[in-house]
């Protein structure tokens, strides 16, 4: 089966982040190694990525090093009214269903990681799409 190796690595990081790891379960899977540490929540900062798509705007982003740290994902954008919450979001990626302006806006979005209901982390760096229907 290709790429199985890849997603058994990828498990094994994703459990020894998990709080009832230990040692004897490594030695049980026969994965001994060194300990992945929990990065600080404070320091976790969301990547997001924008891609125009059936007259939708997707808004990509990736767990990366916050999978099994954060629970969710605030996302926010500004339509040129200011920064207005659009959702809480648990799976990647995230589809704006908001219509497109009949002319030519530039729609800004910016994220957070959450922790339960608690913002946690630094903002995601803002970025841009141009937009119109």
């Amino acid at each position: 089966m290709p790429g199985i190796e890849k997603r058994f690595r990828a498990f094994v990081d994703f459990l020894r982040t998990r709080p009832n790891w230990s040692e004897a379960a490594a030695e049980t899977l026969g994965v001994n190694g060194p300990q992945v540490t929990r990065p600080d929540p404070a320091t976790l900062q969301p990547v997001l990525t924008l891609a125009l798509s059936g007259g939708r705007v997707e808004v990509g982003w990736k767990w990366g090093p916050a999978r099994g740290v954060v629970k969710a994902l605030r996302i926010e954008v500004d339509r040129g009214n200011g920064w207005e919450f659009l959702t809480i979001d648990t799976q990647p990626d995230y589809v704006d269903t908001h219509p497109l302006p009949a002319t030519a806006q530039k729609w800004k979005y910016r994220a957070i990681w959450v922790i339960d209901q608690t913002l946690v982390g630094q903002w995601s760096a803002v970025v841009d799409l141009a937009v119109s229907a």
